[in-house]
């Protein structure tokens, strides 16, 4: 078996594109100690008793047939992770604040069991907290699985993307550091989530809703480690997995443990994949990447260097068109924004809307863009107006994004002459990621 002890935490309705460094520090951290998907996918219907019911037993909505909140029990006569964990001779515990949830495992399942509706509340996460601690003081079990609900609530209430939604993140990760916290530096730690939102709602089959994540701490996973897709289904194998249990016959996710892969690597990669695309400038965009961060190197900023070396990522990220991606600075700072700090993803994601200020601070501007980067000014809006020029001078990484925009204009040289290969930036990415 891979841990002693594990810790399973269900944040519901925590969508990714809300995790940072900054809300989530706590949970940023857990991923860089482990390895962690933040591009997961949950089942249709992406409602929570479906979802967990597919977290927690491996199989899809149409095996186990439930398809909303109506607290059913499951059709499909799988394990959960509880009871296979339970099968290998593990004790285990669960901590429910939902009972439609707590219905889902089974009556065995969980030899110390706390199951309590207080009015679905956002104080009830203290109190699954206070249990969880209680449970692991007392009895020390193998596996326990908690379940925390502010986000959901406060999505629902105020909007997934409202500023009350990210106050609900901040809180739901101060509730994450303890817990990590009472499990101890030494036991495995799992934490998912069954959907996002869009508005106030989680029903649709939309990526904003359908984008999950995993994280997970364990001796089985090195530092720094990633998997680029994972699915809802992968939970249940994972965690029988890291319990040293076998699958259920039944569950159709497999395992991540073994699976993952150094981010480095992967960051490098997805760079490198670049040479096979140039998007109608001179030069295919891995030289352009590789003359960008130079050009960054020698203002002695290593934040703007790997900036300069990541900003076109979200191109190979989506659907591409001939000039690239439009959106390419949000779905790569999307992308990048658990891993890096914000002095490296918000200059990336603000380098289009640089070049919308410069086109309408400085005349000469627009001349000077490449074919490209003309063409996709028009897709991305045009020049700011004075308002939204205005608005983004005062962002704190403007004057960032303006060296980054800079950077990016100057490479797209033909015939210039060399610059450092891409594996001298591995020790640049390797100290920002820690």
């Amino acid at each position: 078996m891979s841990d002693d002890r594990l810790l399973v935490i269900s944040v519901d309705g925590l969508a990714p594109r809300a995790i940072t460094p900054s809300t989530m520090p706590n949970l940023c951290s857990l991923a860089r100690a482990g390895g962690a998907c933040f591009t997961a996918r949950t089942i249709v219907p992406s409602i929570t008793v479906p979802a967990h019911a597919s977290m927690f037993r491996g199989v899809p909505a149409e095996t186990h047939r439930l398809v909303d909140n109506t607290p059913l029990p499951p059709e499909d006569g799988a394990a959960s992770f509880l009871a296979a964990a339970r099968t290998a001779g593990r004790s285990t515990a669960s901590v429910m604040c939902w009972l439609p949830l707590d219905g889902l495992i089974e009556a065995d399942a969980a030899d110390h069991r706390v199951a309590f509706a207080a009015g679905y509340d956002p104080a009830d996460d203290v109190t699954v907290t206070g249990h969880v601690r209680r449970l692991i003081d007392e009895h020390r079990p193998d596996v326990t699985l908690a379940y925390l609900v502010a986000t959901d609530l406060a999505g629902h209430s105020h909007g997934w993307d409202s500023a009350e939604y990210i106050e609900a993140v901040r809180l739901i990760d101060t509730r994450l550091g303890e817990l990590i916290e009472i499990a101890g530096p030494d036991a495995g730690v799992v934490v998912t989530t069954d959907h996002g939102g869009l508005g106030r709602h989680h029903g649709e089959p939309v990526i904003e809703t359908l984008e999950t994540f995993i994280v997970v701490r364990s001796s089985a996973v090195a530092p720094g480690s990633v998997w680029a897709t994972a699915s809802i289904l992968d939970i249940a194998p994972t965690v029988a997995d890291l319990a040293g249990a076998s699958p259920d016959p039944l569950w159709v996710g497999r395992s991540l443990i073994g699976r993952q892969r150094p981010i480095v690597d992967h960051l490098l990669e997805l760079v490198g994949s670049m040479a096979e695309h140039s998007y109608g400038e001179g030069v295919d965009m891995l030289q352009h990447s590789l003359q960008a961060a130079a050009r960054a190197a020698g203002a002695g900023d290593d934040q703007l260097v790997l900036a300069a070396l990541l900003h076109d990522v979200g191109h190979v990220l989506g659907e591409a068109g001939e000039w690239g991606l439009p959106e390419h600075a949000t779905s790569g700072a999307r992308y990048l924004q658990q891993w890096l700090p914000p002095a490296v993803v918000e200059p990336i994601r603000l380098h289009v809307d640089a070049k919308r200020f410069l086109v309408a601070t400085e005349p000469d501007y627009a001349a000077e863009l490449s074919t490209p980067s003309a063409e996709t000014l028009r897709q991305q809006g045009g020049a700011f107006d004075a308002e939204q020029a205005a608005r983004f001078a005062a962002s704190p990484y403007a004057t960032a994004a303006i060296a980054l925009r800079r950077c990016d204009d100057g490479g797209k040289l033909t015939g210039a002459r060399a610059v450092p290969a891409l594996d001298t930036y591995r020790p640049l990415v390797e100290r920002l990621l820690s």
